[in-house]
C-alpha cells in the first residue's frame, strides 16, 4: 500500500512539477513576448531619431550649400564690380581731355533719355566717341559695363545712321556741332 501511495504522491508532484513548468513557460513567454515588444519599440524609436538626425542632418547641409552658394554670388557680383570699377578707371584715363575752345559740342541721348553732352575736336575718330559714351555710360551704372551698343546720327528728315567706322574724323563722318547722336544698346 504505502508504494500505491507513493505513486500517487510521485503522479502529483510531477503534475505540480508540470504546472510550475507551464506557469513558468507561460510566464517566460509572456516575458519574451513583452521583451520582444520593448525591444521593437526601442527600435522604432531609436529608427525614427535615426531619421530625423538624417533629415537634421540633411537640412544642415542644404543650408550650407545654400550660404555657400550665396557667397559665391555675391563675391562674383563684387569681382564684376571691382573689374567694371578698373576698366572705367582705364577708360577715363585713356580719354582725351575736353577741348574747351574750337570744340564740337555732341549731345548723345541713351536709351533711358538721359542726355550726354560732350565736347570733341573735329579730329577726334568715332572711336574717341564711343570711349567717351561707354565711359559715361559706366558712369551712370557699373551693371553696364560689358553692353554693346551703336551710336546714331539723327538728323530731321533723314534716316538715323549707325557711326561704325571707328577710324574717320568726326568732322570727316560729317558730324557738326550740335548734332545728336541716339544710343542703341544691343540685345
Amino acid at each position: 500500500g504505502d508504494w500505491g501511495d507513493a505513486g500517487d504522491r510521485v503522479e502529483k508532484g510531477e503534475k505540480k512539477a508540470g504546472a510550475i513548468a507551464a506557469h513558468w513557460e507561460g510566464s517566460s513567454k509572456e516575458y519574451e513576448e513583452s521583451l520582444a515588444l520593448d525591444q521593437a519599440r526601442e527600435e522604432s524609436e531609436r529608427t525614427k531619431e535615426d531619421e530625423e538626425r538624417k533629415i537634421e542632418r540633411k537640412r544642415r547641409r542644404d543650408e550650407e550649400r545654400e550660404t555657400e552658394r550665396k557667397l559665391q554670388e555675391e563675391l562674383k557680383k563684387t569681382r564684376a564690380i571691382e573689374k567694371a570699377n578698373k576698366a572705367l578707371e582705364h577708360k577715363k584715363a585713356a580719354l582725351p581731355i575736353e577741348p574747351a575752345i574750337d570744340a564740337l559740342s555732341i549731345l548723345a541721348v541713351m536709351p533711358d533719355a538721359t542726355r550726354l553732352p560732350m565736347r570733341f575736336l573735329a579730329t577726334d575718330s568715332i572711336a574717341s566717341l564711343y570711349a567717351r559714351v561707354e565711359v559715361r555710360n559706366l558712369e551712370i551704372s557699373l551693371s553696364n559695363y560689358g553692353v554693346k551698343f551703336d551710336l546714331m546720327k539723327q538728323e530731321l528728315g533723314a534716316p538715323m545712321l549707325v557711326l561704325d567706322d571707328l577710324t574717320l574724323s568726326l568732322e570727316e563722318a560729317g558730324l557738326a556741332g550740335g548734332t545728336l547722336l541716339r544710343v542703341r544698346m544691343d540685345d
